[in-house]
């Protein structure tokens, strides 16, 4: 399944809704898709690509809490993954002239112009904003729970200039390598792609070098999900039995 509305700021111009609610309609598409596709037991491995990984975070922080009896299907999605593969997301942010930049080659000048109001989500993907805290500080107890890696561009991309139309065209990392990979996660693999931000999902060759450290991930990752999810069921079943004969020996 592949959400690409959300996936890239270098693709494709995201919808102005916050990253939230991006977040709680990934968990519904994907619990709908596995239910109707019959994969509900399968485990996930996520890979997601700029603002998607900020969504995949939040996502899962989500589906953590929906716990109650009527949405177990959306909590499932939180026991069920095992695996995320973030390339070039902005973790901790970037400037916010960099985020200008990418919407102006995208062709949004028109609503960023030089004394325009930043928009909605650039403010979000700032350096440090206050979302990106918020969603950092909800995913970082979850993050031991599941096998990481993180990727990062190690060629600047191509941008305009702010100052007019014959502006010289520059290089800069949309996403620098210390917003790419956040400090203490210290189980987390990392490793550089030799592409810009945009090209480091685009492999034109098997034989790449970061095409082979994606798929080495994959395989050694999916060959040990199903025991891990598993596992992770059974101590789920456990708990709840536990905290049943709890309350039941508190009522008598």
């Amino acid at each position: 399944m592949t959400n690409p509305r959300f996936s890239s700021l270098t693709g494709h111009v995201p919808s102005k809704d916050r990253i939230h609610h991006h977040a709680h309609t990934l968990v519904a598409n994907l619990a709908a898709d596995r239910l109707l596709s019959g994969t509900a037991d399968k485990p996930i491995i996520f890979l997601c690509h700029s603002l998607g990984g900020i969504v995949v975070k939040r996502a899962l922080t989500y589906a953590q809490t929906r716990t109650a009896h009527k949405v177990t299907h959306e909590h499932a999605i939180f026991t069920h993954t095992h695996g995320i593969l973030f390339f070039g997301t902005p973790h901790h942010g970037t400037p916010k002239a960099t985020w200008l930049r990418v919407l102006k080659r995208l062709g949004a000048a028109a609503s960023l112009g030089q004394r325009s109001r930043p928009s909605a989500l650039v403010s979000a993907l700032e350096h440090e904003s206050e979302t990106l805290q918020n969603t950092a500080d909800f995913f970082a107890p979850l993050a031991a729970r599941f096998r990481v890696f993180y990727f990062y561009e190690l060629h600047p991309t191509a941008l305009p200039g702010w100052f007019g139309r014959g502006a010289a065209r520059r290089g800069d990392y949309v996403v620098p390598v210390s917003s790419a990979v956040p400090a203490g996660h210290d189980e987390a693999e990392r490793a550089g792609i030799a592409a810009d931000h945009r090209g480091m999902v685009r492999f034109g060759d098997p034989g790449e070098v970061g095409f082979r450290v994606v798929v080495d991930a994959l395989v050694r990752y999916c060959a040990e999900a199903e025991e891990v999810v598993r596992l992770r069921l059974s101590e789920v079943e456990e708990t709840g039995v536990a905290e049943w004969w709890w309350w039941w020996w508190r009522q008598y």
